[in-house]
């Protein structure tokens, strides 16, 4: 299989108030997405991209200030379907292979593909539980069993090969005049990364 991608992503979120305005229960997800399979069996995968990626999430004024879960505090460490929803989300993500079989090899190449995931809260009022992650991730592979008994002497004879001459920037921001409680922050950035379970047999 093979994947190329060229040119320019932009995901873009914005919610503006005036001094009046109150903010609850607010959600903002920019998402770009570049060359990605799941796949059960796969003989030989490439994928190149040469994308630049921006995604942005921005909320701007009240005097109200912000609020997720009004009289409730929110519980940033809970998982699975507990899991807290992040108030700002922006994610880039390029080359992604999931699969349960390799048979031969996998290559990835992002020799020009910028990321920038940016989050920007800003209010005059007090900040209750407001979550933002930001996330750039640059050839990721997960993949549950490589065939041994193929040989394949393409891509420099690795079985995974991943190339990323990429800059990465993801930040978040929180403004205010008022108090900021019970608030979270994550910035990631992930360039080459494999994932093989081991084998204990």
């Amino acid at each position: 299989m093979r994947f190329k991608s060229f040119g320019q992503q932009d995901a873009l979120n914005n919610i503006t108030g005036d001094y009046q305005s109150t903010f609850t229960n607010l959600e903002q997800a920019a998402t770009n997405v570049v060359n990605t399979l799941t796949a059960g069996t796969s003989r030989t995968i490439e994928q190149t991209s040469q994308t630049a990626q921006s995604a942005s999430n921005t909320i701007s004024g009240g005097w109200g200030g912000y609020d997720t879960d009004v009289g409730a505090s929110v519980d940033w460490a809970a998982t699975g379907d507990d899991a807290a929803t992040r108030t700002q989300a922006a994610v880039n993500a390029a080359n992604l292979v999931n699969i349960e079989h390799l048979t031969m090899a996998i290559t990835q190449d992002a020799h020009y593909n910028p990321q920038t995931a940016t989050n920007s809260a800003s209010f005059y009022g007090n900040i209750y539980d407001l979550g933002q992650s930001a996330t750039n991730v640059l050839n990721n592979v997960t993949v549950e069993t490589i065939d041994p008994s193929f040989f394949c002497n393409c891509y420099g004879g690795w079985e995974v090969n991943q190339d990323a001459y990429a800059a990465q920037v993801s930040t978040n921001l929180i403004s205010t005049m008022g108090d900021v409680n019970n608030a979270i922050q994550s910035a990631t950035n992930v360039a080459n990364s494999i994932s093989v379970p081991s084998n204990d047999d």
